[in-house]
């Protein structure tokens, strides 16, 4: 989370591994193929803001609400 905040809507952005808690997460598998990537330092959920599927959208962690802007699927590339 952007400066370690665990504050519902914080920022989620790739920076480079400094070992704080912020970029500790944890998998758990919610079924059907999705998982849920969740805070360890907060134990709020990676959620894409508003559901928006618009490139460039606002991902952040957000309290958990079990909607479909917080599953997310591993693939292969």
């Amino acid at each position: 989370m952007e400066n370690g905040s665990a504050t519902p809507g914080a920022n989620v952005r790739q920076w480079y591994c400094n070992a704080q808690p912020a970029q500790d997460w944890r998998l758990e598998n919610a079924g059907r193929g999705y998982y849920r990537l969740v805070v360890k330092s907060s134990g709020q959920w990676l959620d894409v803001s508003q559901g928006s599927r618009t490139a460039g959208a606002h991902v952040q962690q957000w309290t958990c609400n079990g909607q479909q802007p917080q599953l997310w699927r591993l693939e292969r590339v």
